[in-house]
């Protein structure tokens, strides 16, 4: 009877183990609040990605996703298109900060970023999530774990493909730890794979001016 009833408790917490797995890995409350500050940014060199970092308007990218353009827009998941303007630039940190009317992003909530003190909490094995808009696609984003932490680099093997540069890298609270920058270790035949690479949003956003928004 001890091992019937064992086998019986065993039956009954195997499904709530299981449905409990699922919803700790159920990425989409964090896609729904995140994506709509998330932008696709289109230059005279190709496509991009930003992000909203404040009330005000301002969306904070790569500099080399507006480097030398002449043209800039920036297009939000809802579909609307708006002309953006370039307002700072540091290429040290690859960083920009582009600006649209803020009438446009009344409904927007922007993107949090990670708060200085907290800064200690991100290390390796913390897991994050990339949001962008790589190759042809459009708001997407993977999920993955930091690699390598330090001052001025964060590593890890969220997936990322041309285009996700300028995007956020957030904690699963959504709060901005970094800014996509590149994918090391280019495969074959034009498919990357490896190491993803951010700025530490600390750097990045004071060359670009973008605290205390």
């Amino acid at each position: 009877m001890k091992r019937q009833g064992l086998l019986i408790a065993v039956l009954l917490l195997i499904p709530a183990a299981l449905q409990a797995q699922v919803i700790a890995y159920d990425f989409s409350a964090l896609y729904q609040s995140a994506a709509p500050s998330v932008v696709l940014i289109a230059s005279d060199s190709g496509t991009g990605s930003g992000f909203l970092v404040s009330p005000f308007g301002h969306i904070a990218t790569n500099f080399h996703v507006i480097r030398n353009s002449k043209y800039l827009s920036v297009q939000f998941p809802d579909g609307r298109k708006v002309n953006a303007d370039i307002i700072a630039v540091n290429s040290k940190y690859d960083m920009a900060l582009l600006k649209v009317n803020s009438s446009l992003v009344k409904q927007i909530k922007p993107l949090q970023l990670l708060p200085e003190e907290r800064e200690p909490e991100v290390r390796v094995g913390s897991p994050v999530v990339a949001l962008g808009s790589p190759l042809n696609q459009r708001f997407l984003m993977t999920q993955g774990i930091l690699s390598k932490v330090d001052d001025e680099t964060l590593l890890g093997d969220f997936l990322l493909q041309p285009g996700n540069s300028g995007g956020p890298l957030a904690t699963m609270d959504g709060e901005v730890v970094g800014i996509v920058t590149a994918i090391l270790n280019p495969g074959e035949q034009g498919v990357f794979i490896g190491i993803g690479f951010a700025v530490p949003i600390e750097n990045a956003a004071a060359a670009a001016g973008i605290s205390p928004f």
